[in-house]
């Protein structure tokens, strides 16, 4: 009969494989997600065994990064048409995302297997939600034939739509290995294998300082994502130091058409917006991502000081380093500043920098844990943008 191998949301199962015919998922989650939860079999018979289970809150980033964020759904559900029999009832993508993540998986009770389970767990979903009946209605479709239609969806698209729904968000992702693993038709390793090499994004930075403190605050802060990310060895010195290096750098990557993942990211002062609009106007490879350190609120009013006396000014696009993004205010009795520097006549303003940057970036080094009272915040809001660049 061979060994079955399930993906699950709540019990719902979502995809299906057996012996060597199957879907790896281990992406989705991180090694310390394995635990052993119930599975079940015919006959009312239940075992506890060792699966990867996650809440769905915890798995929404992961989904963006593998290419399933809402923005591409669509595209991913016009490739799936052309493989779905009966696409002739094709139902426009906002329309079908709209009433998806509608859907309450807590609704979903296992009772044993049940043909068409997806489809019927549907069906009893939407059956009451008014838009979907009268959709259904002005355009001379069946309930019963969409909803059976969106079973042959991507199991992933309808994952990243029900993970839209607040009330989702605690849900449990489980995905059933242990029988496979048993069969020795997979090992443990092949199936808790994480984020594939090729998956991962390069991140390249201005400076192995910016390097670090990305490295460390996505170590600590967000490891449902750190997976995702590998950063260059700075044992022998770090080769792109400086906004000119790295422009010359990324000229190299696009002459030769880089096949890797690359996220390329640029400081939010005058020099580094200068580079990274001259970048991002060339036609980038499709792997290759580059953006500047977010505006932040936080930098639209800072304290500078420069050739007319101390000001409270905008900082954003003049002088946000990474530096800006650590928590400015931990163990320091100094109000933070940006000194400016050189003026920039093309531009007509100065260029700034952080004083005592170097305070807060041993600060910063000497932290351990979160709860060590740092304010991860911009920090956190800095990752945010990292992800959606390469979302």
């Amino acid at each position: 009969m061979g060994s079955m191998i399930t993906l699950r949301v709540n019990g719902l199962q979502l995809d299906w494989g057996k012996n060597h015919g199957y879907r790896d998922y281990s992406n989705l989650f991180l090694p310390s997600d394995r635990k052993k939860v119930p599975y079940s079999y015919a006959d009312e018979v239940e075992e506890h065994k060792l699966a990867s289970a996650c809440k769905l809150k915890d798995v929404k980033a992961r989904l963006d990064l593998i290419g399933y964020s809402l923005a591409k759904l669509e595209s991913i559900y016009e490739v799936n048409l052309r493989y779905i029999y009966g696409a002739d009832i094709k139902v426009e993508p906002k329309v079908l995302f709209d009433w998806l993540s509608q859907v309450n998986i807590n609704n979903y009770k296992y009772q044993g297997y049940i043909e068409y389970e997806m489809g019927n767990f549907l069906y009893q979903e939407l059956i009451n939600y008014e838009p979907f009946i009268k959709h259904c209605e002005n355009n001379a479709l069946t309930e019963f034939d969409v909803v059976y239609f969106c079973d042959l969806l991507d199991p992933l698209v309808l994952l990243r739509l029900f993970a839209e729904n607040d009330k989702n968000q605690d849900i449990w992702l489980e995905w059933h290995t242990a029988d496979l693993i048993e069969g020795g038709w997979a090992t443990e390793s092949e199936l808790t294998g994480g984020v594939a090499k090729e998956g991962k994004f390069l991140i390249v930075t201005e400076g192995n300082t910016d390097t670090f403190i990305i490295k460390k605050a996505m170590e600590m802060t967000r490891p449902d994502v750190a997976g995702f990310f590998t950063f260059i060895d700075m044992e022998d010195g770090y080769p792109f130091t400086g906004s000119g290096n790295l422009f010359r750098f990324c000229q190299g990557l696009v002459s030769i058409g880089i096949q890797n993942k690359v996220l390329v990211i640029f400081d939010n002062d005058i020099e580094g917006n200068d580079k990274y609009n001259k970048i991002a106007a060339m036609k980038l490879p499709t792997q290759m991502k580059v953006m500047k350190l977010p505006h932040l609120v936080e930098f639209t009013s800072f304290t500078t000081v420069g050739p007319i006396g101390e000001s409270v000014e905008n900082i954003n696009g003049k002088a946000v380093a990474i530096e800006c993004f650590l928590d400015l205010q931990y163990k320091m009795r100094q109000i933070p500043k940006v000194r400016w520097t050189n003026y920039v006549k093309e531009c007509n303003c100065y260029h700034g920098s952080l004083e005592n940057k170097e305070d807060y970036i041993r600060k910063f080094k000497h932290i351990k844990s979160i709860d060590d009272k740092y304010n991860f915040s911009k920090l956190s809001l800095l990752i945010d943008a990292i992800c959606k660049a390469c979302s």
